[in-house]
């Protein structure tokens, strides 16, 4: 086995991508546009909201905010699926004939995949930047009118995201299930998972090892390395991981963890 994946590193040192390969549907790239552009918006709101926030006004400006912080919340969750989706498909079309050959035409998808993963990484420390909204919805929900207006399994579900330091993360990592490990997303639980098969775990060590050495695919070698490290032992990953940067490699490490 030690020499299988030996034989993967070596394969990785020489690889190079084809000039043409493969390119996401044109659907999934105008997804990816938009979420790009939902994502500034985003941003942008979480940053606001955190400028604003002051925990000591009256009760009564409390519940107006209250009420523009749930409509947030919605927003930022339909965000959430949208990106659950568009990963969903890149997963699906990277792991779809996991072998040597067809990675050599992958430079494209896995391009667009990046730029998602990026998206993902901001939101990620943007949750933990601005943190007011997410704050503000854990202690507002206990109000009458927020109670009453949605139901019981919203609101705990919503808190469950709210209080997760790494939604994003989670996200990603729970594409996945190999047959010794489960990880369930309690704030947003799907039906499919990619099941890790011996050929699907050698292929994305192998990805970890081609990304690592690409230097616009970097969210890709984060985000996979994260996952190949939180379902399986593998001190060579582990250690091409510290060349990442050093808000990169605290991500990594709280990937392993989730």
């Amino acid at each position: 086995m030690a020499n299988d994946y030996q034989t993967l590193r070596k394969f990785a040192f020489k690889f190079k991508f084809k000039k043409r390969g493969y390119k996401p549907d044109q659907g999934v790239i105008d997804m990816c546009n938009r979420l790009a552009t939902t994502y500034a918006k985003v941003h942008k709101k979480l940053k606001m909201y955190n400028i604003l926030y002051d925990p000591d006004k009256n009760e009564r400006e409390n519940m107006k905010r209250t009420s523009t912080t749930e409509k947030i919340v919605d927003k930022l969750l339909d965000f959430y699926k949208a990106l659950d989706h568009v990963i969903k498909e890149f997963v699906s079309a990277v792991f779809l004939r996991p072998n040597t050959h067809e990675i050599t035409y992958m430079r494209g998808v896995l391009e667009y995949l990046n730029n998602i993963l990026r998206i993902c990484f901001r939101f990620d420390h943007d949750r933990n930047n601005y943190e007011s909204l997410f704050h503000d919805f854990s202690l507002r929900k206990q109000l009458t009118p927020v109670a009453t207006q949605y139901t019981r399994e919203y609101l705990f579900q919503t808190s469950l995201f709210c209080a997760c330091s790494m939604p994003m993360a989670t996200l990603f990592v729970t594409q996945f299930v190999s047959p010794e490990k489960y990880i369930k997303n309690d704030f947003y639980c799907r039906k499919e998972a990619l099941l890790m098969n011996k050929q699907r775990k050698r292929f994305m060590y192998l990805i970890c090892c081609i990304t690592r050495k690409e230097k616009n695919l970097r969210y890709c070698f984060l985000f996979f390395s994260g996952t190949y490290c939180n379902y399986y032992q593998s001190e060579y990953v582990e250690y091409i991981a510290k060349e990442l940067e050093k808000d990169k490699r605290k991500y990594f490490m709280g990937m392993k963890r989730i």
